[in-house]
């Protein structure tokens, strides 16, 4: 499994800029107002350690889950929001579209986590009507599938 900022804030996500934050990550980046900067250079060896090789060696690859809210900070708890309020909204939609070209570049299949609204960290794949501060009763309630995450996967799908 592999996820953006609306799941973890990793440390390879901090702009490079802003030394104060090197090596920061999680809440503690956030409270350090630490900017979040998605460099496909500073993540993709991260994925090569951790499983790319392994496609390179010839293997088949599945990455079982990876995902996340395209709209992050905004949709997430209030808290998270407050301390993550620095951030423009999308940077996670960023940080998927990379992981994708990844996957496109290295034959890599995945699975998109989730497919139901209801994941508290990534949404789903369908809409829904919940928010944590306007609709707190829309809790299964599922809508269109998300138009952003339908053209991230068709682009993974190859259609």
């Amino acid at each position: 499994h592999t996820y953006g900022p609306s799941v973890f804030v990793q440390k390879q996500f901090m702009d490079p800029s802003q030394a104060a934050c090197t090596g920061l990550e999680g809440d503690e980046a956030g409270e350090n107002n630490c900017r979040i900067v998605i460099d496909a250079s500073r993540i993709e060896p991260g994925w090569d350690e951790h499983f790319g090789y392994l496609r390179e060696q010839g293997y088949a690859m599945v990455v079982g889950e990876f995902g996340g809210n395209v709209d992050w900070p905004n949709g997430a708890r209030q808290a998270e929001r407050d301390m993550w309020s620095h951030i423009t909204p999308g940077i996670d939609l960023e940080w998927q579209n990379v992981f994708v070209d990844y996957m496109i570049k290295k034959d890599i299949e995945g699975c998109y986590w989730s497919i139901n609204p209801e994941s508290g960290d990534t949404g789903g794949w369908y809409g829904h009507e919940y928010d944590p501060v306007s609709n707190e009763s829309g809790w299964g309630t599922w809508l269109e599938f998300d138009s952003s995450k339908t053209t991230l996967l068709k682009r993974l799908w190859g259609n």
